[in-house]
């Protein structure tokens, strides 16, 4: 215990008090400072892992055959078979939608469906006026040519949750993009 009765030893107590006070405010004033730097450098990685994952991202890909298909025999439920010429639209389940919502956020989600389900519309219509039949998938496809059939899962880790697949029984079926699809694509593929 410091005597206060003493003058001394008040000063240096009050010097104590005064240096610990100082001492306090910048040590609070460096976190401050830190902390951006530190979030900005956590942002920053993050920022790095999101360019490296989009160069590492292959567009064209998500419309290789061979990366829907499935073996048959693997235990597979809901399958549906499609053994006629059509246009197959795919488009996501409500577990994918929730998945994308807490992926990209509700907003970017939002921004992301609408546009996808503008090039979906767009899609219809040409597909329409060339008179081909749309249907729609669940998750496996069994698709039934007249020489050839392939068992695909539309619902693929990785794959676009909405998408457009093309299906004549005289031809290898076709992952098409809508963002760039013509009328004559579609005549292209269903009317040689």
């Amino acid at each position: 215990m410091i005597p206060f009765n003493d003058s001394k030893n008040i000063n240096r107590l009050i010097v104590s008090i005064a240096a610990l006070f100082v001492f306090s405010v910048c040590v609070m004033t460096l976190a401050h400072r830190v902390r951006p730097i530190l979030n900005s450098e956590v942002d920053e990685q993050l920022r790095s892992n999101e360019i490296e994952d989009l160069a590492n991202f292959d567009y064209n890909a998500q419309f290789e055959l061979s990366n829907y298909l499935v073996l048959r025999d693997s235990g597979l439920n809901d399958i549906d078979t499609v053994d006629f010429d059509c246009a197959i639209l795919v488009y996501p389940t409500l577990d994918q939608i929730e998945g994308m919502k807490e992926e990209e956020g509700e907003k970017d989600f939002y921004i992301g469906a609408d546009d996808s389900n503008w090039y979906q519309a767009q899609s219809i219509e040409m597909i329409d006026s060339v008179g081909v039949t749309k249907i729609g998938a669940n998750r496996y496809l069994h698709l039934v040519g007249f020489d050839k059939t392939w068992n695909l899962d539309v619902r693929k880790e990785g794959l676009p949750a909405w998408n457009l697949i093309f299906f004549k029984t005289t031809k290898e079926p076709e992952v098409i993009s809508t963002i760039d699809l013509t009328v004559a694509q579609v005549r292209d593929y269903f009317e040689r």
